[in-house]
């Protein structure tokens, strides 16, 4: 994850990657029924603790409304 978020040079687009993962992985470890690999869940764990460094744990968990944000001008740059 790290080396794709390196790739990206737009800060923001780095924070919503990490912010989109994070609810992933949540959402993962919170259906474990759905997603029943037990060796998988302390990856997982492991990976939301690397991105809680970086990033405030309760922004994370919210979810961002991408109506908010300006797309373009026309329906061809959204």
């Amino acid at each position: 994850m790290e080396n794709i978020a390196r790739m990206i040079y737009d800060d923001r687009h780095k924070e919503i990657l990490f912010h989109e993962a994070y609810q992933c992985i949540s959402f993962s470890l919170d259906n474990r029924e759905i997603y029943p690999h037990p060796k998988a869940y302390e990856k997982f764990e492991g990976v939301l603790k690397h991105i809680e460094r970086y990033f405030d744990r309760e922004w994370l968990k919210e979810k961002i409304n991408f109506e908010e944000y300006d797309l373009g001008d026309d329906e061809e740059e959204k």
